[in-house]
């Protein structure tokens, strides 16, 4: 299964709750930050999703999979975006 942080962020789910649910079948994690309650994708570090917590769940449930940071909303800046979320991501995602 694919899981969508933001739209979790977005559906109210607990970091928690959507790592336990999905536990096991999680091969990727699609990334991208969420500003207040508008779904739009905005680079990791610029919205209010708790990476951390989010990681942290997922490395309590043994996810070793992939994440994608998906941010088509950027489709001039593609590099730039990239390598803003990797330096933003990389200390966060240590527990993966």
């Amino acid at each position: 299964s694919d899981l969508d942080i933001g739209h979790s962020f977005l559906d109210g789910e607990t970091p928690e709750d959507a790592a336990r649910l999905l536990a096991g079948r999680i091969w990727n994690v699609h990334v991208e930050d969420i500003r207040g309650r508008k779904h739009f994708h905005l680079p990791p570090g610029e919205g209010d999703l708790p990476f951390a917590e989010y990681f942290r769940a997922l490395s309590n449930v043994g996810f070793d999979g992939f994440l994608t940071v998906e941010l088509y909303s950027f489709p001039d800046t593609p590099v730039e975006v990239g390598r803003q979320a990797i330096e933003h991501l990389r200390p966060l995602a240590a527990p993966l």
